[in-house]
């Protein structure tokens, strides 16, 4: 492992922000590609915010969020999920098999040849060492059983968002039993 680089699809890609300059020495004497995974090549940023248009590019939101400048489609499904969920800061520790349900039947949804395969218990053990993220859950209100998480990374200058899955509720929700004469697109008749 080399100081602020890391491994991530056949790269050595810096482990800091676009906007920070990495440490370039492990380029300069090769040992960049001493890096487990075996990169085929490095990338990284330089001359951030330059001021004129680059051939790489970032997606970064900078100014503040105005529900009302949004569809109106959009503003209601957000709207929607304010009033059906309860969103709350977690620990991690303490909700490991949530979590992990939560992981695993989001990626059921994922198309098999990027489906991984995750361990239950070495999931869990995963989650007891997630302390240094702030951790958000997303609980239904019908039922206050978690559907969604995030994981943020608190840095100097920005928040890196590091993780995010939601486990499909209307999938989940179609196995409650329901009054008669209520229809569910997902109910077996």
């Amino acid at each position: 492992m080399i100081e602020g680089w890391k491994y991530y699809n056949h790269a050595a890609i810096p482990a800091t922000a676009p906007h920070e300059n990495p440490n370039l020495e492990p380029i300069n004497n090769g040992l960049i590609w001493l890096i487990e995974g075996a990169p085929i090549l490095a990338r990284w940023t330089s001359d951030w915010d330059c001021g004129h248009e680059t051939n790489f590019w970032y997606c970064i939101k900078d100014t503040p969020f105005d529900i009302t400048a949004l569809k109106s489609k959009r503003r209601y499904e957000i709207n929607k999920g304010n009033k059906n969920f309860i969103v709350r800061e977690i620990n991690p520790a303490e909700y490991g098999e949530e979590l992990y349900r939560v992981a695993s039947s989001a990626y059921k949804t994922y198309p098999a040849s990027y489906r991984p395969n995750i361990q239950h218990d070495t999931f869990i053990e995963e989650t007891l060492k997630w302390d240094f993220y702030k951790t958000y859950g997303a609980f239904l209100n019908e039922d206050g059983v978690l559907y969604g998480y995030a994981c943020l990374l608190k840095r100097d200058s920005y928040i890196d968002f590091r993780n995010l899955k939601a486990s499909p509720v209307s999938a989940s929700r179609a196995e409650k039993p329901r009054k008669s004469g209520q229809f569910s697109p997902f109910m077996v008749q």
